[in-house]
């Protein structure tokens, strides 16, 4: 039996998916570096990983009566992210989320990722919103 949450889901990508697969949303690419592991033994630690996703969604302005100055700048943006990346997958969001995150966006544009806002009702990951900083 399906759940609101899975309707909700199936929504949120059918919505999100880029243009040409029947959505309403733009192709894009997320990528974050994972710290390599620290080794007490050694003393260092390990490679870092570079994860990429090819993922879509919609990028909208904030207002400007919610840009505070400190945690919303001018020319913040955020973006829902499907919960799928293009191919199928599920859209990975590591915990804690790191730091050197972009989202390169279908014009070229590079943009920082600030820590994203996960909905993820009863474990379901529905859809992602972020804060985007040019």
């Amino acid at each position: 039996m399906s759940t609101i949450y899975d309707r909700g889901r199936a929504l949120a990508i059918r919505q999100l998916a880029p243009l040409d697969q029947g959505g309403k949303g733009q192709r894009v690419t997320l990528t974050y570096v994972i710290p390599g592991a620290y080794d007490d033994e050694t003393q260092t630690t390990g490679p870092d990983a570079t994860v990429v996703q090819q993922c879509s969604g919609l990028e909208k302005s904030i207002a400007l009566d919610r840009v505070d100055g400190t945690l919303i700048m001018r020319g913040d943006s955020e973006f829902a992210l499907s919960p799928v990346t293009v191919d199928g997958a599920d859209v990975q969001i590591p915990e804690p989320f790191p730091a050197l995150a972009t989202l390169t966006l279908a014009n070229g544009l590079v943009k920082t990722v600030l820590p994203p806002d996960p909905k993820r009702p009863s474990g379901l990951l529905i859809a992602v919103t972020l804060q985007l900083r040019a």
